[in-house]
Parts: structure tokens; sequence; C-alpha cells
């Protein structure tokens, strides 16, 4: 499944926003800790392999974030009518820096 970063968030948002107004909590914010972690860990890999491979750097830009694409496997801990409504935990996550975010260093050094 693949997801812009922004919609993942949101996603995950409106779904807690849904469970506190219903006082009925299912999942705690610490269930969604570790796939944010692996979010972060695998756009931290991403840019350091657009750095040190391509000579690329992210674009500062006010739309960074919809330029990022999370990439879920689909298996998920959370229960059936969670994932029903969309909540995208899974065990398998990254992310995907498009080339719209990316420029070349060597040519801001000019």
């Amino acid at each position: 499944m693949h997801k812009s970063l922004s919609q993942w968030i949101r996603r995950f948002h409106n779904i807690f926003g849904k469970q506190q107004q219903n006082s009925t909590i299912t999942a705690l914010p610490d269930d969604y800790l570790f796939p944010a972690l692996q979010i972060a860990a695998s756009l931290a890999d991403q840019i350091c392999e657009a750095v040190e491979e391509g000579g690329q750097s992210p674009m500062p830009g006010s739309d960074w974030i919809d330029s990022i694409v999370v990439i879920t496997d689909g298996s998920s801990p959370l229960s059936s009518g969670e994932r029903a409504a969309g909540c995208d935990v899974s065990n398998n996550i990254r992310v995907e820096i498009l080339p719209s975010l990316l420029f070349n260093t060597a040519d801001s050094n000019n």
C-alpha cells in the first residue's frame, strides 16, 4: 500500500480523534511509535543514499511532506475494525522520496 506521508499522519490523527470522542480507545498511541520510528529511520536512510550515491539532497518547500511516500506490506497488528477504518500500522514499513523533492547539491555549490 502506498500513501503520502501527510495522508499516513492524517489517518492516524483521525482514528485517534474518533476513539477519544467515543471513549473507546482500542489502540494506544504507543502502538504507532514503532511504525513512526521505522518511517524516520527509512527516511534517514533514503536521504543518506541520495546524498552518497547521487549527490542530491531534499529541497525545502511547502509540499515536501507529499513528496515522501509511505509503503506498507499490508500486514497489521491492529484489529480488523481498525484496519477497516483505514489504519496502516504495518510490521514492514518504509518510505521513498519522490525525485521531485531532490536537487543536485553539486549545482548549488557553483
